[in-house]
């Protein structure tokens, strides 16, 4: 139905910009661990979880 096909889309929609979203959150990821990695003299970081 007509309904179905606007729901389709928009999902489609939606997938497309969540995979862009993604791409452009994984892009920044690395250029920051470049960052780090350049601004590392010997001194080694740890990533931890926030708990709360």
């Amino acid at each position: 139905s007509e309904e179905d096909a606007e729901a389709t889309e928009m999902l489609i929609g939606n997938a497309q910009n969540l995979m862009q979203s993604v791409k452009e959150t994984i892009k920044v990821a690395e250029i920051a661990s470049d960052k780090i990695r350049l601004m590392d003299n010997g001194i080694r970081l740890r990533w931890t979880r926030r708990i709360g």
